[in-house]
């Protein structure tokens, strides 16, 4: 069992140099094609300057911390690059609740982009809100407590 671990873990692990090596070199020949003029590289560096915040990447990929990797409710949980794992396992169909910064949302066994994700959940609650100002439901739910508390004081 242990030579087969120790197998699986090698194959694995020249798998992900490999897919690493490909993102690199793929990033790599993107820079090189954004930088192969001087004029190109200069609006490279002032896009790069005016769109990059140092304190953002590094709230972010949480490359500051020491540890990289932690044990939680029995389970190994990554913490460095937490905006590129995308490993959810929700409790039930409704749960959507994610880590911070993650690109995709699981919702009724479906995955969404978060972006329209937020946005459907932020557009519903403002119809939901409007609704009920509309309909002054706050004025009626807050008269039908009022009235549930005199008449239980009454009977007691």
């Amino acid at each position: 069992m242990y030579d087969q671990t120790k197998e699986f873990l090698s194959v694995l692990r020249k798998y992900y140099a490999i897919r690493s090596n490909n993102a690199k070199a793929s990033r790599e020949t993107l820079v090189n094609e954004l930088t192969s003029t001087a004029e190109r590289k200069k609006n490279y560096e002032s896009m790069r300057l005016r769109y990059t915040n140092e304190s953002v990447t590094n709230m972010v990929e949480n490359s500051n911390d020491a540890s990289r990797i932690v044990e939680w409710r029995g389970r190994l949980v990554q913490k460095y690059y937490p905006i590129y794992f995308d490993d959810h396992r929700p409790r039930n169909r409704f749960d959507f609740q994610a880590n911070f910064f993650v690109p995709t949302k699981f919702f009724l066994g479906n995955t969404f982009d978060t972006f329209y994700f937020n946005l459907v959940v932020i557009w519903s609650m403002t119809l939901l809100l409007y609704l009920a100002l509309y309909f002054d439901l706050l004025k009626r739910l807050v008269h039908a407590f009022e009235i549930r508390w005199k008449y239980r004081k009454k009977n007691t």
